[in-house]
């Protein structure tokens, strides 16, 4: 069966892996980059190169858009809107929630079907089911691009809301990156002790899976004072053995 043809807008190391899994799974594929270079591998693989934003979305019904910021997203969409008309846009660029209204907005305006992704995942992992991507949008428009965007990942759904995959990607990048800065003021306080890296990262996983496997989240009757306390207290401890406190102060 013949795979529906799609374009993939930004050949980074994301975009790349994208075009590359498309191709793979048997869909024709035309990329475009504002480094016409990047667009040679893909060309010798068996991929269409467009010189130009509007003769790549002109060659297919889905439009994959893997640029760097939304702020690139309006530039190189915006001018091709008229062209766009009917087809399906899925912006796999990190955005706020609000952006992503906005762009779907800016859509519906103009009779473009907009699906909002996000990808939870590294370029080595697309094509695997490990690659988690997120998606929110029109769920009509989803379930008409969804067997394209499973050949990339596991595929979720996560609400009509277009800025709802873009909520959910904050909130777990914000988890991620606040519990490795933990990590990392962990690790250099007890580095003052002469202990190993590796030994206090282990002692971290091993304390907090024995939290996680109580099976609840209730803070059993403690109060924000009772906390406010303890945070004041690991400040303390951070600056007496001279290291820096700042993510732990309130700013």
């Amino acid at each position: 069966m013949t795979q529906p043809a799609t374009t993939v807008l930004g050949l980074g190391a994301m975009g790349s892996a994208i075009a590359e899994r498309l191709r793979e799974t048997g869909h024709p594929t035309t990329v475009w980059s504002r480094t016409p270079s990047k667009a040679e591998p893909h060309v010798n693989a068996g991929a269409n190169a467009a010189a130009t934003v509007t003769e790549a979305v002109k060659a297919s019904d889905i439009v994959l858009v893997v640029l760097l910021d939304h702020a690139g997203v309006r530039d190189r969409l915006h001018p091709v809107a008229a062209d766009l008309r009917g087809k399906t846009v899925v912006n796999l660029v990190t955005t706020t929630p609000d952006q992503a209204r906005e762009t779907a907005d800016w859509a519906v305006e103009h009779g473009i079907a907009y699906i909002d992704g996000a990808i939870m995942a590294i370029p080595q992992m697309i094509g695997d089911p490990s690659a988690r991507l997120l998606y929110s949008g029109h769920r009509d428009a989803y379930d008409t691009v969804e067997p394209v965007l499973e050949t990339l990942g596991t595929a979720e759904h996560t609400g009509t809301d277009p800025g709802l995959a873009s909520l959910k990607d904050m909130a777990l990048l914000s988890a991620m990156d606040l519990m490795l800065l933990g990590y990392a003021q962990a690790i250099a306080m007890m580095r003052t002790a002469g202990v190993p890296a590796a030994r206090t990262a282990e002692e971290v996983e091993t304390w907090l899976a024995a939290i996680v496997d109580g099976g609840t989240y209730d803070t059993g009757g403690q109060s924000v004072d009772f906390d406010r306390l303890g945070i004041a207290s690991l400040i303390t401890a951070s600056r007496e053995q001279g290291i820096s406190a700042l993510l732990l102060e309130p700013h």
